[in-house]
């Protein structure tokens, strides 16, 4: 073996692994297009016999943000860390990372990263959709129509959302979007609290700045766009209604 060939082969390329999917198809094709990095796809509906073989060799581990779609032996915590002695980072679909223990990432040197704003888009019109479903009470007439409906059609009347007062939490890429909706479309007056925001960033973003009390107190509907954090986990409870 000469000393050139010796050296390729002590040389490991780089590898991704990502789990099931990823967010956009363009990317996966981009990576598989390339020569200098290996990507390495698991299943969920493998063993983990058959998924550590691999992720233990992994560089680069791509997973999927939400609890309820990741095993949990495949979400990144304390005992899968001890599992993969090369890796150096870990990516979360979407902006949320709640299958990511940042905290032992970090002790063990792992660096996090996050696809945000990656699906603002959707997010925010599926929010704005929801909206309308709410106050045109879409979803309960549906209902009531398939059960059978003989009552008068003004009991199921909804409310327009035009110039309501709509409460934002969190005004970032996706908050910052329904925002931009709710106020060009239907003249919505919009209260946000988000305290990581300039006051600047809250007059670009169509936004009043406002305290979490005076946003639920004075809105007629509020939407929630926040990660799920030590700091907003709960935020949602009795005292919030």
């Amino acid at each position: 073996m000469t000393f050139l060939n010796y050296v390729m082969k002590e040389v490991r390329m780089p590898t991704i692994v990502f789990l099931d999917t990823l967010p956009a198809q363009n990317g996966l094709d981009i990576l598989y297009s390339q020569s200098k990095v290996q990507i390495k796809k698991i299943s969920s509906t493998d063993s983990e016999e058959k998924n550590f073989s691999i992720l233990k060799k992994a560089d680069a581990y791509q997973v999927g943000a939400a609890r309820d779609e990741v095993p949990k032996y495949l979400q990144v915590d304390k005992d899968f860390l001890k599992k993969v002695p090369n890796l150096l980072i870990v990516s979360s679909s979407g902006a949320g990372y709640d299958t990511v223990d940042v905290g032992a990432c970090t002790e063990a040197g792992v660096l996090v990263v996050n696809q945000t704003g990656g699906n603002a888009e959707g997010v925010a019109e599926h929010a704005v959709a929801m909206i309308l479903n709410l106050f045109k009470r879409i979803g309960e007439a549906d209902h009531a129509l398939r059960r059978g409906w003989n009552e008068s059609r003004v009991n199921l009347m909804g409310k327009d959302l035009l110039n309501k007062t709509v409460g934002i939490i969190g005004l970032g890429n996706t908050g910052g979007r329904v925002a931009e909706i709710c106020k060009l479309a239907f003249n919505c007056e919009i209260l946000a609290y988000d305290p990581y925001l300039t006051d600047e960033l809250f007059e670009k973003k169509y936004a009043k700045k406002s305290s979490l009390d005076n946003l639920l107190e004075l809105s007629d509907v509020v939407t929630v766009h926040v990660p799920l954090n030590n700091e907003t986990r709960n935020m949602i409870n009795m005292d919030f209604f």
